[in-house]
């Protein structure tokens, strides 16, 4: 029986699929073997560093408090008689100088109040005088007299209520500063005790932060401080305050600095980074990159030490800026790892492929743009 034409195309693909393979063994039994490589010597194993020698300087020590502005004094203004708005002179937003009319509630009754007040007073003044008069000259008892008294007294206090419910009509700033807000418009309906509006006084402006116990004691009123803001402006204050009693639920230590701000151009509310000097210290001025964290969460820094072996120092941020990072906690003169600290474990030998510089403190150590670690340390 013939064979069909799709049979045959089959048996084709077959028989040169059997030959490829056929050929592919034949020729991999003839090749040579590859030649395995060789291993690494223990010098080769050992990872490869950069490594800068820095000479600490003197340098101020300085105390970092994060926090936000806040106004130096802030009063809620609220009516102490109830009325209808009459009038508001200042507008929200404002300026004001301390007593003047914020909210002018309607007067009503309350002048014929004070004018019949003083009537009264008036005439408990002649009675008094009269009683006085007739006592000196023997037609009149001493105890009628104290009556009359009494009476023109509390005549007197009667007046002096009338004109303090008068006042309450105009309700006035308690200090020079900025009307904040005011939630209330002409015509609305004050009862006692609502607010009229919110007086603040932005200068000077305080910076407002916390830090923990050991800073706190570092810290006294008086002492100088600068603060960038979250604006990228920089400002120089004055601490003015240190709580001694800490929060109950963070246990730090309030701290406020206080900031003039003459044109009010600081606003309350902004994030802000005060640093307080509290001292000198021998320090080390270093990249940021070279920093690094051990097992226990420490910062430190990786150096050699004279048989060029890892050790791994925690130090202390005294001063941290865009461009380096000064810290203390280091000997006098260091060898620090500059670049491959990442890759290399304490108590481990390093291989120093190039030395830095001496430097002081006051000048970044160099390094490499890019590690030439081959391998991370076994």
């Amino acid at each position: 029986m013939a064979f069909k034409k799709s049979h045959k195309i089959a048996g084709g693909i077959l028989l040169a699929v059997v030959l490829y393979f056929a050929m592919s063994a034949l020729f991999r039994g003839d090749a040579p073997e590859e030649k395995q490589d060789e291993p690494l010597s223990a010098a080769e194993q050992t990872p490869l560093v950069t490594a800068a020698t820095s000479r600490a300087v003197m340098h101020p020590a300085l105390l970092e408090i994060r926090g936000r502005t806040a106004p130096d004094r802030a009063v809620v203004v609220r009516a102490e008689t109830s009325g209808r708005v009459l009038s508001l002179p200042v507008p929200e937003g404002q300026t004001v100088k301390a007593g003047q009319i914020i909210c002018a509630l309607e007067v009503k009754a309350r002048q014929a109040q004070v004018e019949q007040a003083r009537a009264n007073l008036a005439s408990r003044q002649l009675e008094y005088e009269a009683a006085q008069t007739l006592e000196d000259k023997g037609y009149r008892s001493a105890t009628a007299t104290k009556a009359a008294k009494a009476t023109y007294d509390a005549a007197r206090a009667g007046l002096k209520a009338a004109e303090a419910e008068l006042e309450n009509t105009r309700l006035r700033a308690p200090f020079s500063g900025l009307l904040d807000s005011r939630p209330v418009d002409r015509g609305d309906l004050l009862s006692t005790g609502q607010a009229c509006g919110t007086v603040v006084d932005l200068n000077p402006i305080v910076i407002t932060g916390y830090v923990t116990e050991g800073e706190a004691q570092r810290l006294k009123a008086g002492q100088s401080a600068t603060a960038v803001l979250s604006t990228g402006n920089t400002v120089t204050g004055t601490v003015r305050f240190v709580a001694r009693t800490p929060e109950d639920t963070t246990k730090t230590f309030r701290v406020e600095v206080e900031v003039p701000n003459p044109t009010l151009s600081i606003a309350t509310g902004a994030s802000a980074v005060a640093k307080v000097a509290v001292g000198e210290a021998m320090a080390h001025k270093v990249p940021p990159s070279i920093l690094s964290l051990n097992a226990e969460g420490q910062v430190g820094v990786r150096i050699l030490d004279e048989s060029d072996i890892v050790r791994f120092v925690p130090v202390e941020i005294l001063e941290e800026t865009s461009e380096a990072v000064w810290i203390g906690g280091l000997e006098d003169e260091a060898r620090i790892i500059t670049v491959g600290q990442d890759y290399v474990r304490e108590g481990k030998a390093a291989r120093v492929q190039a030395t830095g510089v001496p430097t002081q403190g006051a000048e970044r150590v160099s390094a490499p743009e890019e590690p030439a670690n081959e391998a991370p340390a076994p």
